[in-house]
């Protein structure tokens, strides 16, 4: 018929490259065949093109989705993958679609789990019970890189930083180092705060991390950064005060010694876990299992070494410690994946929303497990701090729509 539009289905990178690029494979009946001809060479040299380049500069794709950090933070990036007709976030219907999100869910489980084990463990020092944590990153990317350097014989996972002779690939290197720095010192202040305050306070605090990567990306990436950014930040950090019971505030003689060194852990290990979110940003051309991989063997590495220099390398005492540091490790892993499979199922906005409940899980574990009720200034400190970071999640949501859509112009203030 005249006039009628056909839709050409492509497979393989084209249709991968128009999707991610908006663009219908549309031809007219009406059209000529040279026109057609000319049209379909056209959009094979644009498939053709970007092929070389995800190729050739390693830009991310599926393949290289390196997210699921290890501090529930969240964490917070984007996965970089290309929306394809095999991408499972076409394809979910009726309750499906909410997987990603339960998958979130059930990640703040699992890390909020693990900080009940850490502090259950407070007989043993911090550093033994970082080098039993990261044997759950460790040991669990072994198999993983192995089978990435099988599989993907095109592209070895170790060419981004291999050889180290060649100042790009040095500062991949690099990159990849502060990423494990940073991630393990975030790891280590966290659980060294447990030492002097409560899980939900500690936790609360460390969740600051959303909001202040706003301001570093600013900084050291360029990222733009709004008026609400600087709200949601001011907000944070009133909700962090409550916390930590400032004498004006609770009419007492002198501020709680402990409680503030507590505080003082969790806001480093909140800044190193902004860090460590900044480098993952440097490194999404590389393969998540060599990201995985270099962190568990970096934090493990580093553990030992600060055992050994303070002469505290404990091993668990009795079946039950045993069972305790496995399960550490165990539910550390488990945990990734499912951050893994959320990122790859859902947007990073909503995901980020989903996991604000790592806080709440907080509050009922330590109440189910070590008999601790929330007063009111780590209640009210709570919520002011969630305020300001679902607020920069909801931000994150909207940014991600579609130009057109009904919720970005309702809320046309949030973006400012």
């Amino acid at each position: 018929m005249e006039g009628k539009e056909e839709k050409i289905l492509l497979d393989g990178p084209e249709a991968s490259v128009l999707l991610a690029s908006g663009k219908n494979a549309t031809f007219s009946r009406t059209d000529s065949f040279s026109e057609r001809l000319v049209r379909g060479k056209k959009s094979q040299n644009e498939a053709e093109d970007t092929r070389k380049f995800l190729n050739g500069k390693g830009s991310p794709s599926k393949s290289d989705n390196h997210e699921s950090d290890e501090d529930g933070g969240s964490n917070h990036e984007e996965t970089g993958e290309a929306i394809s007709p095999t991408n499972p976030k076409m394809q979910l219907t009726g309750w499906r679609r909410y997987l990603g999100m339960g998958l979130a869910i059930c990640a703040s489980v699992l890390f909020s789990l693990t900080i009940v084990i850490v502090k259950a463990l407070k007989q043993y020092h911090v550093f033994s019970i970082g080098l039993w944590r990261f044997q759950g990153v460790l040991i669990p990317s072994l198999p993983i890189i192995i089978h990435a350097l099988i599989t993907n014989k095109k592209r070895n996972v170790f060419e981004p930083i291999h050889p180290l002779c060649q100042l790009s690939k040095l500062r991949t290197f690099i990159y990849l180092f502060c990423r494990a720095l940073f991630g393990c010192g975030a790891v280590l202040l966290h659980f060294t705060s447990l030492k002097y305050m409560n899980i939900s306070d500690s936790t609360v605090i460390a969740f600051c991390t959303p909001v202040f990567v706003t301001f570093l990306a600013r900084v050291f990436l360029g990222e733009t950064c709004g008026i609400v950014n600087v709200i949601s930040a001011l907000v944070t950090l009133l909700g962090v005060g409550i916390i930590t019971r400032p004498p004006f505030l609770t009419g007492e003689e002198s501020i709680d010694m402990n409680l503030l060194t507590g505080a003082a852990f969790a806001l480093g290990s909140m800044v190193c876990a902004s860090l460590t979110f900044l480098s993952l940003r440097l490194l999404k051309g590389v393969h998540y299992s060599l990201v995985t991989f270099f962190f568990g063997m970096y934090g493990s590495i580093e553990c030992l070494i600060l055992a050994l220099i303070v002469g505290y390398i404990d091993v668990p005492q009795g079946e039950w410690d045993w069972f305790l540091a496995v399960v550490l490790a165990l539910l550390t892993f488990v945990g990734q994946v499912c951050t893994t499979l959320a990122l790859q199922y859902e947007e990073a906005g909503p995901i980020a929303l989903c996991r604000t409940c790592d806080v709440i899980f907080s509050f009922i574990w330590q109440f189910i497990f070590f008999s601790v009720t929330p007063n009111i200034f780590s209640f009210l400190g709570s919520l002011v701090v969630l305020s300001g970071v679902m607020l920069i999640a909801f931000r994150k949501y909207l940014s991600m729509l579609p130009e057109k859509h009904p919720s970005r112009k309702r809320f046309w203030f949030v973006l400012k």
